[in-house]
C-alpha cells in the first residue's frame, strides 16, 4: 500500500491507506489508496429521478387562479426559518397533472398541448399554465388520464366516441348528472383511445420533461377496478370475459408508446374487475406480472385505508422489493372524507399521516404524494406541512434512495498508455431503491469515473462502467464494484480523481445527486477524490 500524505480533498473525503477494511475480492489492492467519504445525511432534496414527493395538480375547475403563487408561498406551521411560510419545491421536483382524456383531446384529433389549440378551452389555458410554470421553476411533470367518468360531472370519455358508436359507452348518475364512460373492450373505445395515447406519448415521451406517466386510464378513477365491459348483457351482472385482454391491450399500448418515459400501473387484488372490493383471485396477481413484465412500475393509491390496503398488497409488492418502484398514494381525503379515517383506527389527521407513511415505508415507496384541494387548507399537501412537517423531512433524508460511495481505493500515480482496476463501495442511506435496470431509461444511469482538470474541476476523460449494477445498492447491504479504466488515450499530467452517477445518454453528464456534502461537488456535479499524476 502507498501511505497517503498528500492534503484531503474536499470536506466529506478522507484517504489512508491499509488493511482491505472488508472489501474482498480477488483484485489486488496494491499501490492503489484507500479514500472515505462521509455522507450528507441532512440536505433536503436531492433532484434524482423516480424520488421524493409528488406534487398534484390538475386542468379541472377547481385549479386556483394563483396556484403557483400559493405553493411557492405556501403556510407551513413549522417553517424552519420561523417565516410561516414555505416553498412547496424545496421539497418536491415533480408536478404531477391528473386530466380527462376528453379534456386532452375533445374532438378526434384536437389535441390541447398543441400550440394552434392554447386557447381551445380553459382546459388548455390551465395546462399550459401548469407547464409554463414547471419549467420556470425546473421542475419534471408527470400526468395521469382518467376515461372513466363516475361520480363525476363532466364526461372523462370523449363525445366523439359515443357520436360514432352508442354502444361504445354505458351512462352513470352523479348527483343529478348523467355521464358516460367507454366500455375499454368495445372497438370504438380502443380504436380512438390508441390514437391518443399515440399522439400523446409522441409529445410527452420525453425524459428531459416527464418523470413518469400513471395509470392506465381505466376502470373507476383510472384506478383499474369496478369496470364495466360491453359484455354484460344486464347492467351489474359482471361479466368479466374480456377482462384479460383489456389489461393485456392497455398495458402494451402505454408500453410500446412511452419507451423513454417510466409507467406505472395499480397494484391492488381487484385488478381488471367490475367490483371495486372483494376477495382476490389469481387472475389479479396474473395481470400484475404481465405489467411488470412489460416494464411498468407499481402504484397503489389507498395506503393508510385499512380495508383497501390489506394483506394481498402487502404480500404481493413484498415479493417485488427493489426490484419494482413503487409510486404510494394515501387514501383518505381530509376534504371529503371527514372524520371517516376514524373507522380506520386513526383518532386524527396525524396519526392519518403516520399510519399512512408507515405503509408507504413498509412498501419502500420511492415517490410519496402532495395531493390537492381547491381549498388549499383542506388539502392534503397542507396537512402533511402542518400536521406532520416532521415526517415530510424524514421521507426525503431517509425515505427516498441516497446513494453515495463510501470508501474507493484510487492510484495516486499511474503510467500513460496503462490500465488500471479501481474499486468502489456504495451505500443507500434511504428506505427506496435507485431503479437504475428500469425498462424505459434503457441504462441511462451509471457509474462514471473521471479524470478532473485541478483547476477548473471539469472532466477531461470520463470512464463509465457498465457493468456496476446501482440497482443493487440497498438499504445495509453495500455493493463493492471493481471498474477496470484503459488510459490509452490520457495524455500525460496532473489530475483529480472524480465519481458521479452519469446520464450516458446525454454526454455523460452527472445526474443523480449523491448523498456527499455539496462543497466537495464540482459545479458540475463530480465527487472531487484524490489527485493523480499520469506519468
Amino acid at each position: 500500500m502507498i501511505f497517503a500524505v498528500a492534503a484531503v480533498l474536499g470536506a466529506s473525503c478522507s484517504k489512508d491507506s491499509g488493511a482491505d477494511n472488508g472489501y474482498g475480492g480477488s483484485v489486488s489492492l496494491e499501490g492503489l489508496t484507500q479514500v472515505s467519504v462521509s455522507p450528507d445525511r441532512e440536505r433536503i432534496l436531492l433532484k434524482n429521478p423516480l424520488s421524493g414527493w409528488v406534487t398534484y395538480s390538475g386542468i379541472g375547475d377547481g385549479l386556483a387562479d394563483n396556484y403557483w403563487e400559493l405553493y411557492d408561498n405556501f403556510a407551513c406551521s413549522e417553517a424552519p426559518d420561523g417565516s410561516g411560510k414555505v416553498n412547496v419545491w424545496d421539497y418536491s421536483n415533480v408536478l404531477y397533472i391528473k386530466a380527462d382524456w376528453a379534456a386532452m383531446n375533445p374532438e378526434d384529433g384536437v389535441y390541447i398541448w398543441e400550440e394552434q389549440y392554447q386557447d381551445y378551452s380553459d382546459y388548455a389555458r390551465r395546462l399550459k399554465y401548469l407547464m409554463d410554470g414547471a419549467k420556470e421553476r425546473g421542475l419534471k411533470i408527470a400526468f395521469t388520464i382518467n376515461t372513466n367518468s363516475e361520480d363525476d360531472h363532466t364526461n372523462s370519455t370523449p363525445d366523439f366516441v359515443r357520436e360514432e358508436d352508442p354502444s361504445s359507452c354505458y351512462s352513470t348518475v352523479t348527483g343529478s348528472v348523467t355521464v358516460y364512460s367507454g366500455y375499454p373492450d368495445h372497438p370504438v373505445f380502443q380504436k380512438y383511445y390508441e390514437k391518443f395515447v399515440k399522439a400523446f406519448a409522441a409529445r410527452f415521451n420525453d425524459p428531459d420533461e416527464v418523470e413518469f406517466i400513471s395509470g392506465l386510464g381505466l376502470g373507476k378513477w383510472g384506478e383499474c377496478h369496478t369496470f364495466r365491459y360491453s359484455t354484460e348483457t344486464t347492467v351489474g351482472t359482471g361479466d368479466e370475459s374480456p377482462r384479460y385482454d383489456v389489461y393485456d391491450w392497455a398495458t402494451s399500448l402505454y408500453a410500446d408508446n412511452f419507451t423513454r418515459v417510466p409507467v406505472v400501473t395499480n397494484y391492488h387484488k381487484m385488478v381488471g374487475k367490475t367490483a371495486g372490493s372483494g376477495s382476490a383471485d389469481a387472475m389479479s396477481q396474473t395481470l400484475l406480472e404481465l405489467a411488470i413484465s412489460k416494464g411498468f412500475a407499481m402504484r397503489h393509491d389507498a395506503f393508510g385505508m385499512k380495508g383497501y390496503y390489506g394483506t394481498w398488497e402487502k404480500n404481493f409488492i413484498s415479493n417485488y422489493r427493489y426490484k419494482v418502484p413503487v409510486l404510494g398514494e394515501g387514501g383518505w381525503v381530509a376534504g371529503s372524507h371527514g372524520d371517516g379515517y376514524m373507522g380506520d383506527g386513526y383518532s386524527n389527521i396525524r396519526e392519518l399521516r403516520q399510519g399512512e407513511y408507515d405503509e408507504m415505508q413498509n412498501a419502500c415507496v420511492n415517490m410519496m404524494d402532495f395531493r390537492y384541494n381547491s381549498n388549499v387548507s383542506q388539502s392534503e399537501t397542507y396537512l402533511w406541512f402542518n400536521e406532520a412537517y416532521d415526517l415530510v423531512m424524514e421521507f426525503l433524508q431517509e425515505g427516498v434512495y441516497r446513494l453515495y460511495p463510501n470508501q474507493l481505493y484510487l492510484p495516486e500515480t499511474v503510467q500513460a498508455g496503462s490500465s488500471v482496476t479501481v474499486r468502489s463501495r456504495w451505500s443507500n442511506l434511504g428506505n427506496a431503491y435507485f431503479p437504475a435496470d428500469l425498462k424505459q431509461w434503457e441504462g441511462r444511469y451509471k457509474m462514471a469515473y473521471a479524470l478532473l482538470d485541478r483547476s477548473s474541476g471539469e472532466p477531461v476523460r470520463v470512464f463509465v462502467d457498465d457493468a456496476a449494477a446501482l440497482q443493487t445498492v440497498v438499504k445495509n447491504q453495500m455493493q463493492t464494484f471493481d471498474t477496470e479504466i484503459g488510459l490509452s488515450d490520457v495524455p500525460a499530467g496532473s489530475y483529480t480523481w472524480g465519481i458521479a452517477i452519469v446520464n450516458t445518454q446525454k454526454d455523460n453528464v452527472p445526474a443523480v445527486e449523491m448523498a456527499v456534502r455539496e462543497e466537495s461537488m464540482t459545479a458540475s456535479g463530480w465527487l472531487k477524490l484524490l489527485d493523480v499524476t499520469v506519468q
